[in-house]
C-alpha cells in the first residue's frame, strides 16, 4: 500500500511540475495566433 501511495505521489509531483510548462506553451501559442491575426 505504501509503495502504491508513493508511486501515485511521484506521478502527481511530476504532473504538478509539468503542467505550468504546458500552460505556458498554450499561452504563448494562443498569444502568437492572436498576434498573427
Amino acid at each position: 500500500m505504501t509503495q502504491s501511495v508513493l508511486n501515485s505521489f511521484k506521478k502527481l509531483n511530476i504532473g504538478v511540475k509539468l503542467w505550468p510548462f504546458d500552460l505556458l506553451k498554450y499561452g504563448i501559442r494562443s498569444f502568437l495566433k492572436h498576434d498573427l491575426d
